[in-house]
């Protein structure tokens, strides 16, 4: 793995003199990035700046306007070099810089780049295997639907998440959730660093375990239910997971939403059961949930590894079901509100045997992590930058936080992290393991250059 940390080697200073004096203004640093980077980029490389056609495509992210980060320019990289060199001149400008690859975190933490350089990472995104064929390798800048179709005609996969438009590295970093976690483990696991989430540098190429795609296909299917189903479908929930050790690779993807075509009135509840081959636990949750009575079935048949991205269209322990019945009823005034009603509540089990086979202490995965599967994220979209809306939407999400935490001591999958979390709540409450975190962000990033994603240096 090829691992750009500028900061930790001292190889270029933070205090290093600008080539070019610098007044401070937004003119004079946007003719140094051009006078000084220009000259040290690849042929291929290219400098965009805000008055270009190219600049909302390149600068928009998932969760704007919330997530709203501030750049001079975009530095469009072609070579390890270019983002060595990119990097190199921002510091001796006195540049903030934030490495981009799917542009899809959500962290408010983002929005604290101004006037920075973008180093957009997508010109490194080759894929290849390793020359015994248990590995992959690839770019910095690679998403995943890149891999699974370069790996897919060796008949390899790798562990990564379903999101096909979403970057490798970014949810990696992380801990990476899987749909071949109950069996391999996070995306994290399969990777040679040990890592601190997004805190120390920049991966320019990575390696990563490759295996054998099962000859089995993938099922996928869909069932809704009226809201009236809430406590049945989360006991039934609860008895499965509690119930079932291994269900091997079974995947269950529920979510709140407003289906017009299957009911006018209010939110339904869906579960998406996804799985693969026949040796599973799969018939138990099916049967499960039949049983519960859903008022719409699909079910697809036959889906094989290169198609899972595009047909189930993906974008805490047990779940108390009088605690989800709030969490709906505060959803559902939510969604009532025409601004916010395309939002959706989701809950999720991506398995847990292969995760769980890993020690806590392998690498900065926090434990609450690795033992608590079952994630739940409010994802609320509205359009516009109205900060009257944008307050709403966030007094909303917060109840819905603590609707679903019922008096729990709450954790946040650092992936699905929107700013303001203290920080054992995303890296974990065992305070030797996060003191450990922070002196080796100390030691590798004195400065906190690599802030801009869950710092561990903090707020």
């Amino acid at each position: 793995m090829k691992f750009l940390n500028i900061l930790a080697t001292g190889f270029f200073s933070f205090a290093v003199q600008a080539a070019v004096p610098s007044n401070g203004t937004t003119e004079a640093k946007l003719a140094q990035i051009k006078e000084l980077l220009t000259p040290q980029l690849s042929v291929n490389a290219t400098i965009v700046f805000a008055k270009s056609e190219k600049w909302y495509d390149i600068t928009h992210r998932a969760a704007a306007p919330r997530v709203n980060p501030s750049y001079l320019a975009v530095v469009d990289v072609a070579t390890e070099d270019d983002v060595v060199n990119t990097i190199k001149v921002a510091n001796e400008i006195g540049v903030p810089f934030l490495a981009v690859t799917g542009t899809h975190g959500w962290t408010d933490d983002i929005s604290k780049i101004q006037d920075g350089t973008q180093v957009r990472m997508r010109g490194l995104n080759h894929v290849g295997l390793g020359p015994n064929n248990d590995t992959a390798y690839a770019g910095g800048g690679v998403i995943q639907y890149e891999v699974v179709h370069a790996l897919f005609p060796y008949r390899k996969q790798a562990v990564h998440g379903l999101c096909e438009c979403v970057s490798i590295m970014g949810p990696l970093l992380g801990g990476g959730h899987s749909v071949l976690q109950g069996a391999h483990g996070f995306a994290a696991d399969n990777l040679g660093l040990r890592d601190t989430g997004h805190n120390l540098g920049i991966v320019l190429e990575f390696e990563i375990k490759a295996y054998n795609i099962h000859p089995d296909p993938w099922t996928f299917i869909t069932l809704v239910y009226k809201a009236d189903k809430i406590e049945d479908y989360f006991e039934a929930w609860n008895k499965l997971e509690d119930t079932i050790t291994d269900p091997g690779l079974v995947v269950l993807n529920g979510y709140y939403r407003n289906l017009p075509e299957i009911n006018t009135e209010k939110p339904v509840i869906v579960m998406d059961l996804i799985y693969q081959g026949y040796d599973t636990a799969a018939p138990q949750y099916i049967e499960a949930y039949r049983a519960i009575g859903p008022i719409h079935e699909e079910t697809i048949t036959d889906i094989y590894w290169n198609e899972l991205f595009d047909v189930t269209n993906f974008g805490h322990d047990d779940r108390d079901p009088a605690s989800m019945r709030e969490n709906y009823n505060i959803f559902a005034d939510l969604v009532a509100i025409e601004t916010y009603n395309t939002s959706t509540f989701i809950f999720e089990s991506y398995g847990r045997k292969g995760v769980r086979n890993f020690p806590d202490g392998l690498n900065a995965v926090p434990p609450e992590e690795r033992n608590k599967h079952n994630m739940l994220a409010a994802f609320l979209f509205w359009s516009g930058d109205n900060e009257t809306e944008l307050a709403v939407a966030r007094e909303f999400g917060e109840r819905l936080q603590v609707a679903s935490r019922n008096g729990e001591i709450a954790h946040s999958y650092v992936n699905y992290a929107i700013g303001g979390e203290v920080l054992p709540q995303v890296y974990g409450r065992d305070v030797n393991r996060l003191e450990k975190l922070q002196v080796i962000k100390t030691k590798f990033d004195p400065y906190n250059k690599f802030g801009f994603y869950a710092s561990l240096a903090g707020p």
